[in-house]
């Protein structure tokens, strides 16, 4: 049996889902879309971020990215300092506004 994908107009992507937006209503989502804004205005993919966070001392997946990004998870506190070196900002800018 053949599977055939649907028809899809120009305006339709081909590939992949749409971000999911992160919940601003909780801590996790706020810090994510801080994370994500961050990461944008530098003009960054997930990947370049990922390997940025590498070459300061701290190794994790692009799916964690896009997690925290996501507000899924939260990245542990020690990270934050690795965080801050990649963005070239204090730790504590990192925080989103309550």
């Amino acid at each position: 049996m053949v599977r055939r994908r649907p028809a899809t107009d120009e305006a339709t992507p081909r590939m992949g889902r749409p971000p999911k937006e992160p919940d601003l209503t909780t801590y996790a989502g706020r810090l994510g879309a801080r994370l994500r804004g961050l990461r944008e205005k530098r003009g960054w993919t997930v990947e370049e971020f990922r390997e940025r966070l590498h070459e300061a001392g701290l190794s994790v997946r692009g799916g964690t990215v896009r997690s925290w990004e996501r507000g899924d998870r939260t990245p542990p506190a020690e990270t934050f300092p690795h965080l801050a070196a990649t963005f070239g900002v204090a730790p504590g800018d990192l925080l989103p506004p309550e």
